[in-house]
């Protein structure tokens, strides 16, 4: 529907009454001549080809009611089909978009959801990481205690099978700080990735069309 239509029928109502109005038939002047005309608040009668000459009537009428005549002429069946496809292409339109709107409204909720789940992983995985880390300070006491024990029990000339038992705990320590790192190694990577897949869930939401735009 063209700008300059949307104008014309815009300034058609300008002075209008309000109606209501309804076709009726009625003979003018010339009673076998009937014409096809609109009754509102006041006499409005139209031609079978268009608006009828004021000279034809009397001038009453059609001074007073020359914006009813002029809206009339406007409301043309071809004036009105347009009317009534830019109403039901914009319906169209409106109808799609709020689609779209509530498919990416369903989409934002399911991102929450996996975004939180993977915030309860990264804090699972952070708890993790301080238990490993616990644990290897824990591994670490117990073989300063057990070899100090085992020196205290065997004493006097086993003190060099005790030493080589403390010696062999010492020696696994390397060992076992290896092997908890590497736990938390991994540990680590899978935090990351699951960081980097809810940051990769977040949706790229592109702007709806103008549905003020004419089409």
């Amino acid at each position: 529907m063209s700008d300059d239509l949307i104008e014309r029928l815009r300034a058609g109502l300008v002075g209008v009454t309000p109606g209501p109005w309804s076709a009726v038939q009625m003979d003018m002047i010339n009673k076998d001549l009937d014409r096809p005309c609109v009754v509102g608040p006041s006499d409005i009668v139209v031609g079978n080809d268009g608006i009828c000459e004021p000279d034809r009537y009397n001038d009453r009428m059609f001074t007073e009611d020359a914006a009813n005549m002029r809206h009339i002429a406007n409301c043309s069946p071809d004036n009105i089909r347009t009317l009534l496809d830019a109403l039901a292409a914009k319906d169209t339109a409106l109808s799609d978009a709020t689609g779209r709107i509530d498919t990416l409204k369903e989409a934002v909720s399911s991102y929450s959801q996996v975004i939180s789940f993977k915030e309860r992983q990264v804090d699972d995985a952070t708890a993790a990481l301080s238990e490993m880390r616990a644990e290897l300070e824990r591994v670490k006491t117990y073989a300063h205690e057990a070899t100090r024990t085992l020196t205290d029990l065997v004493g006097g000339g086993s003190e060099c099978f005790a030493g080589r038992i403390g010696e062999m705990y010492i020696a696994d320590l390397p060992y076992c700080k290896r092997r908890i790192r590497e736990r938390e190694s991994r540990a680590h990577e899978q935090l990351l990735k699951a960081v980097a897949a809810a940051r990769a869930l977040a949706p790229s939401i592109q702007d709806t069309p103008d549905l003020g735009a004419r089409g």
